[in-house]
């Protein structure tokens, strides 16, 4: 897949399966915006892409602030004249609790940062796509509120707004050669690994969930599905939801 000359913006991209779609959608030609709450990350994963030989700049962006998102995008069509692919992957996680010990600190954080920070990347974003009658967006959503997984209600519930957002934009956006679809990954990530750690035998029952046997690798697996939306292969998918899990989510 070729994305020379093409802007795309990764938020949450400091580390982690953020980094590994920026890190892709680079060593394919494409300019990266890292879009991170933490600076010295950002400036950190853009000089990893850069020591590569590859095209990335860092943006200290807050996604639940309306202030830092309209900012970040402003600079970027400032630089580059264009906003050709979004991924709204970052997303804080709050702690895993029943619903009934939810608090309404743990539904802020997750829904800010997600489903509302999703919102605002793509408010700011559509309106330079729609001028260019051409925008790739695909969001992150999760197993988790698909199957209403237990102790994630904050974060489960925030991701399924994630996914109906999606399907409004692609039936309103689509005549403007604008597609918009999201992804349910399973990765084994920073987090998950620091989660395993603490938690070995949780680690193998997890696995024997998945029908692959195994957790996805976020630059061979994840990655790939993400850039494959944004490609001419998939100028004709939109609105979709797509469970790069292994098959853990039909399997449940």
């Amino acid at each position: 897949m070729d994305f020379t000359d093409k802007v795309v913006i990764v938020t949450g991209a400091g580390r982690g399966i953020g980094f590994a779609y920026a890190k892709s959608f680079a060593l394919a030609g494409a300019q990266v915006v890292i879009a991170e709450y933490d600076e010295q990350t950002a400036a950190q994963a853009s000089e990893k892409i850069k020591a590569l030989g590859k095209k990335a700049i860092a943006i200290k962006c807050d996604v639940s602030s309306e202030t830092d998102v309209n900012q970040t995008v402003s600079a970027v069509i400032k630089e580059f004249g264009k906003v050709d692919v979004l991924v709204n992957n970052a997303q804080r996680v709050p702690d895993i609790r029943p619903a009934e010990e939810t608090t309404p600190e743990d539904m802020k954080m997750a829904w800010s940062t997600g489903a509302f920070g999703t919102y605002l990347f793509t408010h700011a974003c559509l309106p330079h796509m729609k001028a260019k009658k051409f925008g790739r967006i695909i969001n992150v959503a999760s197993m988790s509120g698909v199957v209403g997984d237990p102790g994630n209600s904050a974060y489960g519930s925030n991701k399924e707004a994630i996914r109906g957002y999606t399907r409004q934009i692609a039936n309103e956006y689509g005549e403007y050669n604008i597609t918009c679809n999201v992804i349910c990954p399973d990765a084994m990530t920073e987090l998950a690994k620091d989660f395993f750690a603490a938690n070995p035998d949780t680690f193998k029952d997890a696995k024997l969930q998945i029908p692959l046997r195994r957790f996805g690798d976020p630059e061979k697996d994840i990655a790939p599905v993400v850039m494959f939306l944004a490609s001419p292969g998939g100028n004709y998918i939109t609105g979709q939801t797509i469970g790069v899990d292994g098959g853990m989510t039909e399997a449940r």
